[in-house]
């Protein structure tokens, strides 16, 4: 069971991201609007039963809006998608080998610049929110830090730490950065 969180304050970029999700292998896509700064957005997915829109207020970098969605899962997997990347193809593969015991790392490809970040390396300013597969039982009480811009590499260390001999790394793209808008 699979869980992907998206923090939003891009949602122009939704519709783009909504088609590099296989629906069928996943149970919920979990939507959280940054509604700061009086910001209001349109329920674009009502309809859709996989597809679960919410609002959440404050913070930077979507962090608030990432442990709200988090709040919202009780079991499985859970996959932090930014408004701004996708998910690259080859992870739904990726997708069928994981086991609950472990938390999984991969890389990113980096559209615009020709480059990729590799997974290998859980450190600050190394590894991108979309680079890492969590299960719940990993995560305990760990929590996005609210004010920190680089809270994906820190929650991810936070996991490696609270985890240890939990890690996989696949050697495989499972996403792409900055492909989409980065208006905010």
């Amino acid at each position: 069971m699979l869980s992907i969180i998206t923090a939003c304050c891009r949602p122009e970029n939704i519709p783009i991201i909504c088609k590099s999700i296989q629906f069928d292998k996943i149970h919920k896509w979990i939507i959280v609007y940054d509604t700061s700064n009086g910001r209001t957005y349109p329920k674009l997915y009502a309809g859709n039963s996989k597809i679960l829109e919410v609002e959440c207020m404050g913070g930077i970098a979507g962090n608030p809006q990432k442990n709200y969605g988090m709040s919202l899962v009780s079991d499985g997997f859970l996959y932090f998608l930014d408004d701004d990347n996708l998910v690259h193809p080859t992870f739904w593969g990726i997708l069928e080998s994981v086991e609950p015991e472990y938390f999984y790392t991969f890389d990113q490809a980096w559209a615009m610049k020709r480059i990729r970040l590799t997974g290998n390396n859980i450190k600050l300013t190394f590894i991108d929110t979309a680079m890492f597969l969590v299960h719940k039982r990993h995560v305990r009480d760990i929590q996005w830090k609210v004010e920190s811009y680089h809270a994906d590499g820190q929650f991810i260390m936070d996991i490696a730490e609270q985890n240890s001999g939990c890690h996989k790394y696949i050697r495989q793209i499972g996403c792409y950065y900055n492909l989409l808008s980065k208006k905010t």
